[in-house]
Order: C-alpha cells, then sequence, then structure tokens
C-alpha cells in the first residue's frame, strides 16, 4: 500500500475511534458518580465523562499505534460543530425574516419555553462530537509530547558514549 493511502486509512480509524470508542468506553467512567436530576448538570458531566474518555482513548491509542493523523481528528469534530452552527445561523436567520419578530440565535433554550428535546438532542451531539475529538486529539499530543518524548530523551543517542551499540563496535576493532 501507499503510505498516503494508509496514512488516509489510519485517520479514518482514529476518527471513528474518537466518535464511536468512545461510546464504548464512557457507561465505565460514568459508572463512578451519580447522575443529578437537573438536565444541565447531567449535560454538563455527561460531556465531562465523554471528554475524560476520549482524552485517555487518545493517549492509549496513540501510545500503541503512533500515528501522526490522531493529532489532527480535532480538524473533522471542528468541521462537524461549523456544519451545524451555520445551518442553526441560517435557520434562525429564516425564522427571523419570516415571522418579522427578532430572536436570539438560541431562543428555544433561553425564551423559558420548554426545550425541543430533537433540538437539544441534535445541538448536543454535534457539541459531543467536537468535545470527542478534540479531547482525543489533545490526548494523542501529550502522549506524543510527554509519554514518548520522555522515553525518546532518556534513551543515549547514536554513537553517544553511552550508546550499547557504540560498545560492540569497539569490540569488532
Amino acid at each position: 500500500m501507499r503510505p498516503r493511502l494508509t496514512e488516509s486509512i489510519f485517520f479514518a480509524m482514529n476518527v471513528a475511534t474518537a466518535l464511536y470508542g468512545t461510546l464504548v468506553f464512557e457507561p465505565v467512567i460514568a459508572r463512578f458518580h451519580r447522575h443529578p436530576i437537573d438536565v444541565a448538570a447531567w449535560m454538563r458531566y455527561d460531556d465531562a465523562a465523554n471528554a475524560i474518555t476520549a482524552f485517555l482513548l487518545g493517549l492509549a491509542v496513540f501510545f500503541v499505534w503512533k500515528t501522526p493523523s490522531a493529532k489532527w481528528v480535532w480538524i473533522v469534530g471542528l468541521c462537524l460543530f461549523a456544519w451545524k452552527a451555520i445551518d442553526v445561523w441560517f435557520l434562525h436567520a429564516a425564522v427571523r425574516e419570516f415571522s418579522g419578530r427578532p430572536r436570539t440565535m438560541f431562543w428555544e433554550f433561553s425564551s423559558g419555553a420548554p426545550w425541543q428535546v430533537q433540538d437539544m438532542m441534535e445541538n448536543w451531539g454535534y457539541t459531543l462530537d467536537l468535545i470527542r475529538t478534540t479531547a482525543y486529539s489533545a490526548g494523542a499530543l501529550v502522549s506524543s509530547q510527554f509519554i514518548l518524548g520522555r522515553a525518546q530523551a532518556s534513551r543515549p543517542a547514536h554513537g553517544s558514549p553511552d550508546d550499547p551499540s557504540r560498545a560492540s563496535d569497539s569490540l569488532r576493532d
């Protein structure tokens, strides 16, 4: 296989792991805390549990696979979030134009009216994608910079006096 095709496959696997692998492991993190009764607190808690899970997953996956594309998964989440934000922006502009009443961007959340469950879940779904992909990439970045970076820094450089392969070279002479 060509290297670019291989990197594309690894990137797709990293995106799938960030978005859907988090769903598999998030209940393990969520088990350690009671779910609050308040809807807003429950959403904040679930966002935090997803972020922690995605971060740990990104940390572990980069440590094992060492694919540079794992650090760029956040771009997919940002694009999905921007797509939804632009859609909401134009939808609310159309509502404002046809109704003749000025409304805020997220009028269904700020007007005191009951939340529309479908709108809330759609907005939350795109926000969760951004949270998961960003935390996954942050975990991969931490793994590459601090965990693997320190391991490589602790090894002696090739050809240095502390390099074990140099000792075998001097024995051959």
